[in-house]
């Protein structure tokens, strides 16, 4: 267990008590032959059980996550959520940033918390939620969640790929919403920005006539514009998602 910051180790009676509950765990309709089996490789089933035991530490870190994101909330919207039950999706190996979009918040007001913490210029004198006419993804109807990489810069993976490169592919990558949160979140954890050397285009948004929105941070300013579905380049990279 865990006191603080300084870890506690299991007392004899835990011993004790996890040696029972994990004796009452063997299933009655085990066959003798399966049974066998197991008596003769203990290694390998002590390493399982190990494993298993030990995997509670990677979700007591997950649900601090969860938690991080209800305090996230809290501060910039003012909503007391309880995020506990939001379907998470598998974890891919190299997308280790989770990002929870919530109901109830729109683009506008996303960006809005940016103006309040930093400067901020957008290509339209329009509501955010007037321009882009179609999401990949929105949480209209309850809270989601997804994986992206834990990176400073847009994906180079993605880099010289148009929203319609990305499209044809089916290649799922952050919509403007995601990325001004993702923005924000990092701001909140770091005191630092996103993009700075390259451009994310959210390609998981278009605006009206199918133009995409991208974002980056630039001469002082967090920045939103606009550009061809067709448009690419070395510095305009979309973000992957997992969802």
């Amino acid at each position: 267990m865990s006191k603080g910051n300084q870890t506690v180790q299991i007392s004899p009676g835990q011993v004790k008590d996890l040696g029972s509950a994990l004796l009452q765990s063997i299933p009655t309709e085990l066959t003798e032959q399966q049974a066998q089996y197991w008596l003769e490789h203990r290694g390998e089933l002590s390493k399982m059980v190990k494993a298993s035991l030990l995997s509670m530490e990677f979700n007591a870190g997950f649900d601090m996550t969860v938690e991080s994101w209800q305090d996230f909330y809290k501060e910039f919207f003012d909503l007391g959520l309880d995020l506990s039950s939001v379907v998470i999706p598998p974890m891919q190996s190299g997308f280790d940033r989770l990002l929870i979009i919530v109901k109830g918040v729109t683009i506008q007001q996303a960006y809005g918390a940016c103006e309040k913490l930093f400067l901020c210029w957008e290509y339209t004198n329009e509501k955010l939620d007037e321009v882009v006419a179609q999401n990949d993804r929105t949480a209209k109807d309850g809270h989601y969640a997804v994986w992206v990489r834990d990176r400073i810069e847009a994906d180079e993976e993605l880099k010289n790929k148009s929203a319609n490169d990305l499209s044809k592919a089916k290649v799922l990558t952050e919509t403007l919403f995601e990325r001004i949160i993702h923005e924000l979140k990092f701001f909140q954890e770091t005191g630092k920005h996103l993009d700075i050397d390259n451009i994310t285009l959210c390609a998981g948004s278009r605006g009206r006539g199918g133009r995409v929105p991208h974002v980056d941070w630039s001469g002082g300013y967090f920045g939103v514009g606009w550009g061809r579905p067709d448009g690419a380049g070395g510095i305009l990279r979309a973000r992957q998602v997992v969802w």
